[in-house]
């Protein structure tokens, strides 16, 4: 689908902190999807990610459960890991919210209807489903250029060393793994869900984007 400015699907991976679950001093947390501010989610996720070119975000009405996030990784007794890495990493929520980004209303995307067999079967009712484990959104920037920059720039957010260009001319890897949420994201993840969230660990996964220029070689 193409888009007046240049898009990309991104996954903010998170941990749901059940610590008091585990304690015995509280239930397992669900989440009403029906009742979540998801505008409230977009402006936190805007004010977290506030660094680098300015780019506009948009979030789906929905997010990629614990329950859904394991199963696909095979982490669930019984259940096998999906058979690809892509599908591991739950890309295809970020395809399929990517190609709906241009219905999306008031900064929404519309995702339940796309999203809803994606979803591992027991946790399908979106009304009573776990916390998330991943949460997609897109990024709507001026050009190519200023996606990958604003990108790059997320990574002192989380606590992660600067990109630097020469080491990436040089090889290394362009990698968001070991990152940590700040306070403020992640005190305002638990009023958006009311569930509290881990600090550590958190990682920024680029599920999909619109096709690159020419002069761009994926790595």
């Amino acid at each position: 689908m193409a888009h007046k400015k240049f898009c990309m699907a991104l996954g903010l991976w998170v941990n749901p902190d059940f610590s008091e679950v585990k304690a015995g001093r509280s239930r397992p947390p669900r989440v009403d999807h029906d009742k979540i501010n998801f505008a409230q989610l977009r402006a936190l996720l805007q004010a977290a990610f506030v660094y680098g070119p300015p780019v506009e975000i948009l979030v789906p009405n929905d997010t990629v459960d614990q329950v859904t996030a394991h199963s696909r990784m095979g982490m669930l007794p019984g259940v096998q890991a999906a058979p690809t890495e892509d599908l591991c990493a739950c890309r295809d929520f970020g395809v399929a919210m990517l190609e709906l980004a241009g219905k999306a209303s008031d900064g929404v995307i519309d995702v339940r209807k796309a999203w809803s067999a994606k979803h591992a079967g027991p946790v399908r009712d979106r009304r009573y489903a776990p916390p998330p484990s991943l949460l997609p959104f897109v990024v709507m920037a001026t050009d190519f250029e200023d996606a990958m920059i604003w990108q790059a720039s997320t990574l002192p957010v989380l606590g992660l060393k600067p990109f630097d260009p020469i080491e990436a001319l040089a090889g290394a890897r362009f990698s968001f793994e070991g990152g940590r949420l700040p306070l403020a994201l992640k005190m305002g993840l638990r009023e958006v869900f009311g569930c509290p969230f881990e600090e550590f660990p958190s990682m920024l996964d680029r599920l999909s984007m619109d096709k690159p220029p020419a002069s761009y070689e994926l790595g």
